[in-house]
């Protein structure tokens, strides 16, 4: 149904440009997602990423790179670029490695520290804190394991709509 409409619409939205597109998917966990990707944008040059070896293995592909986990030290950069100086590496590092350095939840989780540290003038230990919170709300208060990784996008998801006006919201 809404799967095959949405192969549909896609597909004839690319269909004049396959040839000129690089289509980027970033993270994906099912095979059976990666081949509707590579069938909707059969033609394009496409680079996939995915942390699971079973989706790695059965897409066909022309070459596999590595990409090691991002490290502490890349992760408090990550979410303290353009952070008031007064900001802790300690209190951040702590929640990178809850978040156990993926960076989609990083950068979400930097999005909501720029905003709450910065537009709203408040601690960072504040932000930081309400972040932990609805982690530990959504059980995720030990280290994120892959099995939890959608749940632990919802919740830095649910903390960055937490800042977002009314209207912003509406305009969503």
């Amino acid at each position: 149904g809404n799967q095959t409409f949405f192969i549909d619409k896609l597909q004839s939205l690319v269909a004049n440009h396959l040839h000129k597109l690089l289509v980027i998917i970033d993270d994906v966990w099912e095979v059976s997602d990666a081949l509707i990707y590579t069938q909707v944008f059969n033609g394009c040059k496409i680079i996939m990423t995915t942390r699971r070896e079973n989706v790695n293995k059965l897409i066909p592909s022309k070459m596999c790179i590595t990409v090691e986990p991002m490290n502490e030290e890349e992760a408090v950069m990550l979410m303290t670029y353009d952070l008031p100086k007064i900001v802790s590496p300690d209190q951040v590092a702590m929640l990178a490695r809850k978040l156990q350095f993926w960076p989609l939840l990083l950068n979400s989780s930097r999005g909501y520290l720029h905003v709450h540290c910065t537009e709203e003038h408040k601690a960072l230990q504040q932000a930081v804190n309400r972040i932990q919170e609805v982690l530990k709300e959504k059980e995720l208060d030990a280290a994120v394991d892959v099995d939890k990784h959608k749940i632990a996008v919802e919740t830095t998801v649910q903390c960055s709509m937490e800042i977002l006006t009314p209207d912003e919201l509406h305009a969503l």
